[in-house]
């Protein structure tokens, strides 16, 4: 069955129409990193076990990972431009570093 809404009163009630016995044998419940849902299992399902879905656990990883890139991706090119500026300065030719797979520090 499905419970309309998202307020964590209103689920539980609906629930706790299911007799206690019941769901006192719910082993586990998969949801999302919702505060509110967690509040509805512990509540509503006290034995049982909460696993947050590989989706989001997924996402958040994706996201901080992607961050690092990017602040990884802007100090590569500032210590780029701070070589070009050295370079001109001290009237050099600039020849960018390379990695031993032949990619510079700035490849897009």
């Amino acid at each position: 069955a499905m419970i309309r809404g998202t307020k964590s009163e209103e689920v539980i009630k609906v629930l706790e129409m299911i007799h206690f016995s019941k769901r006192k044998r719910v082993k586990e419940v998969t949801l999302d990193l919702s505060p509110t849902m967690m509040r509805i299992v512990r509540t509503a399902f006290p034995n049982a076990t909460m696993t947050n879905d590989r989706f989001h656990v997924q996402k958040l990883f994706y996201e901080a990972i992607d961050e690092l890139r990017i602040t990884y991706r802007w100090m590569a090119r500032d210590l780029e431009n701070d070589e070009i500026q050295r370079c001109r300065e001290q009237n050099m030719e600039y020849v960018p570093f390379r990695y031993a797979n032949g990619d510079t520090r700035c490849f897009v």
